[in-house]
């Protein structure tokens, strides 16, 4: 239950009714620069040979005034990526969230102070609680996940060079 609120969110559960209909989420962007974390990266392009632990983040850069703010960053590190790769695992950037059959009920029932974390993700099985899932949680915690990717991705990197 600890990423019961975590995947009720990445299952688009809880989102205000707008995001599921946003006419911002298109690849023709209204901004300057578009931030995102960059879901992905080097699973569906060339290889990325920096770690991901901490995150990457993704930034579109849409105008020529967000072309020259981008341009007077200093002490970062850029590489450039495709936008094939980045819509691979970011579909907000093309398309609005697609709302859960259940969003109300479920956003009713984080509500209801009556019910606990357990109930909620009984109800709606929210959290995967597969073997997998649960061994997949368990080396997260113990840090052994974070290894065995940093692991897999040096290999991956090696391996399409």
């Amino acid at each position: 239950e600890d990423d019961l609120f975590m995947e009720a969110f990445n299952k688009s559960s809880l989102f205000r009714e707008s995001c599921y209909t946003c006419k911002y989420a298109t690849i023709a962007r209204v901004s300057d620069c578009t931030i995102a974390d960059f879901w992905g990266i080097g699973r569906h392009g060339k290889s990325f040979s920096h770690s991901t632990l901490k995150g990457v983040s993704l930034v579109l850069v849409n105008t020529k005034k967000g072309n020259d703010v981008f341009g007077q960053l200093q002490d970062v590190f850029v590489e450039k990526r495709t936008i094939e790769e980045a819509l691979f695992e970011n579909p907000n950037l093309s398309r609005p969230s697609v709302r859960h059959e259940k969003r109300n009920e479920i956003i009713k029932a984080f509500l209801d102070q009556r019910k606990s974390l357990h109930d909620i993700n009984q109800e709606f099985e929210i959290v995967n609680t597969s073997f997998k899932a649960r061994m997949k949680r368990l080396f997260d915690r113990l840090g052994l996940f974070s290894l065995f990717k940093t692991i897999y991705n040096f290999y991956k990197s090696k391996k399409r060079l």
